[in-house]
């Protein structure tokens, strides 16, 4: 049999151990929510990244003249204005390489760009086909869009 005093005891160990789990619970799942929002910020901070690139590789071509050269090139307010929502909404925010690597996006914009860069040289000019890359790059990074849901 046990006795009042010992039924206290176990009684009192238990609220004890239950309060001593809810904090360590709680700790735990406030730890959870403030990564996956961290996460969730990131994430929005690439797709920001991510529409203003597309945004520039889709701009018009016009011809301009770089470097005493006339190109076929976006034009230059387009570009601006692809660029402007994103340094509006994220010009003080940074985030490190590792956080911003978690997934491979910037990889794979990085591979998509070099590898129109590369079917759009002309070997024999030793030239930029600019209207051909730009058109390969715009197709490549909105064909990315598929591979990562936050972009949707």
């Amino acid at each position: 049999m046990v006795t009042s005093k010992r039924r206290n005891t176990i009684i009192t160990i238990i609220i004890i151990v239950v309060i001593v789990l809810v904090f360590v619970g709680g700790y735990y799942l406030k730890d959870y929510q403030d990564k996956q929002k961290k996460i969730s910020e990131i994430n929005d901070y690439k797709k920001g990244f991510y529409d203003g690139i597309l945004c520039q590789y889709e701009c018009p071509l016009t011809l301009q003249n770089m470097s005493n050269k006339t190109e076929m090139l976006p034009e230059l307010n387009c570009v601006k204005d692809c660029s402007a929502p994103f340094k509006a909404k994220f010009s003080s925010v940074s985030y490190t390489k590792p956080e911003l690597e978690r997934d491979n996006l910037l990889k794979d914009i990085d591979g998509v760009v070099a590898n129109c860069k590369k079917t759009s040289m002309n070997m024999t000019a030793l030239k930029l086909d600019n209207v051909a890359y730009f058109n390969c790059a715009a197709k490549g990074v909105e064909g990315l869009k598929q591979n990562y849901t936050y972009l949707q």
